[in-house]
């Protein structure tokens, strides 16, 4: 079939322009033409999208009308259930990535007991990242350290729920510091911790001992650095059996099953 070319109207910008009579693009009724490019086809899709949404809810936002000043993804001006005018992306409300105006996060967040952030966890970048690791240590089941801390039932104070009254109780942290229970079998509330360094924290480990040697007890660690040698080095002798005078020494010694020998 030949073409039969007709004056049609763009209904976006008004533009006339020729165009086939017979393409299924087009209006064949009064000649006149959907749209007379790709960018007043998508303006033409995006207002036929938001009014199809229009009085639709989307978990607490209810469509009122296109936001048409709006350029990209479709923008529809939503009313919430608290009462809050928000502008959305429609492609993430039907997604489900959308369902309120920010309030179910406020009350979700608030439910589980998580402190809202604020300017001191930007301030504080050293202690909001400890006292969020803490939290994750016992209440997070899928936290690697959960087994150590939740599973044995060690638990944060309801006070420091919120990282501002951590802030206020424990202070800044200073460098190479963290977080140190007294007991190690207590809870983490204002009088059962302070801020250490590893050293400290090291010798109040639940798995620390104490090893006396000619008359000086120390622990593992400040051995190591006594004598300069690794703490992996001293705990596999010490597994082994070996003498503490050979534990310490700083002689290369020939690994055996059940003895050791200078090589």
């Amino acid at each position: 079939m030949a073409k039969v070319l007709v004056k049609a109207i763009c209904v976006v910008c008004g533009k006339e322009v020729l165009r086939d009579k017979y393409n299924s693009r087009y209006c064949k009724k009064n000649g006149i033409k959907v749209a007379c490019s790709s960018a007043c086809q998508s303006f033409i899709k995006k207002k036929l999208n938001a009014e199809r949404a229009i009085g639709k809810k989307y978990g607490r936002l209810t469509v009122i009308r296109q936001d048409i000043e709006s350029e990209g993804h479709c923008r529809v001006i939503c009313e919430c259930d608290c009462g809050n005018i928000v502008n959305k992306p429609l492609h993430l409300l039907k997604k489900g990535n959308t369902s309120s105006c920010g309030c179910l996060r406020i009350e979700t967040m608030k439910k589980n007991g998580r402190g809202l952030k604020h300017g001191l966890c930007y301030k504080y970048k050293k202690e909001y990242s400890a006292w969020s690791d803490m939290k994750q240590r016992c209440n997070n089941n899928k936290n690697k350290h959960y087994k150590d801390y939740g599973e044995r039932g060690i638990l944060v104070c309801e006070r420091w729920n919120d990282f501002k009254l951590f802030f206020d109780d424990m202070g800044s942290k200073q460098e190479e510091q963290s977080i140190d229970r007294t007991d190690v079998n207590g809870n983490y509330c204002p009088e059962n911790c302070r801020w250490v360094n590893n050293d400290q924290q090291a010798n109040n480990k639940r798995t620390h001992h104490n090893i006396t040697y000619k008359g000086s007890t120390k622990n593992i660690t400040q051995w190591s650095k006594h004598f300069g040698l690794g703490v992996k080095t001293l705990s596999y002798r010490l597994s082994a059996g070996w003498s503490l005078d050979n534990v310490f020494s700083k002689e290369k010694f020939a690994r055996t099953n059940a003895t050791s020998r200078i090589v």
